[in-house]
């Protein structure tokens, strides 16, 4: 689920952060879903290395964020979450 999210200057990319797995374990891509009145940012995890068998994953969450581009400015369109609950977006200053 994602938190919040940061757009850019271009309304374009988009900086989304979410409770994600530990970063020397997992790493994130994203799919992106558009249509004319929402978006949204699917993060996909990815193990980062291959784990002994019988390796046990620990469940804590860390912060994490995946950057993407849409195809057209978010504009007007509200970010969402797969549920359909919206995510705060702020303007980036980065």
């Amino acid at each position: 689920m994602l938190s919040s999210a940061f757009v850019g200057t271009d309304q374009r990319s988009l900086n989304v952060t979410f409770v994600g797995g530990r970063e020397d374990l997992f790493r994130y891509d994203a799919e992106v879903l558009e249509v004319a009145t929402a978006v949204t940012v699917m993060p996909l995890q990815r193990l980062t290395r291959k784990l002994p068998s019988g390796t046990a994953i620990t469940l804590e969450g860390h912060r994490r964020e995946v950057r993407v581009v849409l195809r057209e400015a978010l504009g007007g369109r509200v970010l969402v979450n797969l549920d359909g609950s919206p995510v705060p977006v702020l303007a980036s200053v980065r």
